[in-house]
């Protein structure tokens, strides 16, 4: 081989290392997910409760998805929970990590907590979304449980919380 189709060669595999990949905004928003037997198509796998049919791998979902799969499509209600200080220990750039989580998910804390009824039976339930900030528990989210289990107890009805995702699953 001569050094001419050498230097050919080496500039194919360049061109393969620099190749546009899909942003992870490309990836969020496609139809499809990866998976052990290769991409699946979302429709599937929300059809399937969000697990892979071939493996049982559960994937993320956040707490309306968690409330639409438990109650019914919107047949419950959000409660909103009181909010204490943002950042009341002060730790550096805690703040633009809660700002980007809520323009990322839409939710003022890690945890919701709603209403709904399953057989008539009035239920108050809660559900972390690991995709604020890991599902971590601050201020605001262990204020969200405890608004949650009171108002489960003012209101006589049994309280039912789903904690990050990958403790729970689904049969």
């Amino acid at each position: 081989m001569n050094w001419l189709k050498k230097t050919f060669r080496l500039g194919e595999k360049i061109r393969k290392i620099f190749k546009k990949r899909p942003t992870k905004d490309d990836i969020e928003n496609s139809d499809w997910v990866s998976c052990c037997k290769g991409p699946i198509n979302r429709k599937e796998l929300e059809e399937n409760l969000w697990v892979c049919k071939y493996c049982g791998k559960n994937f993320r979902i956040s707490c309306i998805q968690r409330f639409d799969i438990f109650f019914g499509q919107n047949r419950y209600e959000i409660l909103k929970t009181p909010m204490p200080s943002e950042d009341p220990l002060n730790f550096e750039s805690y703040k633009d990590k809660i700002l980007a989580a809520r323009k990322k998910t839409g939710q003022d804390c890690a945890v919701m907590i709603a209403k709904g009824k399953i057989n008539g039976i009035e239920i108050t339930a809660g559900a972390v979304n690991f995709d604020f900030i890991g599902g971590s528990f601050g201020a605001a989210e262990t204020e969200a449980f405890i608004f949650g289990v009171q108002y489960a107890i003012n209101n006589s009805t049994p309280f039912c919380f789903f904690c990050k995702w990958w403790w729970t699953k689904i049969i």
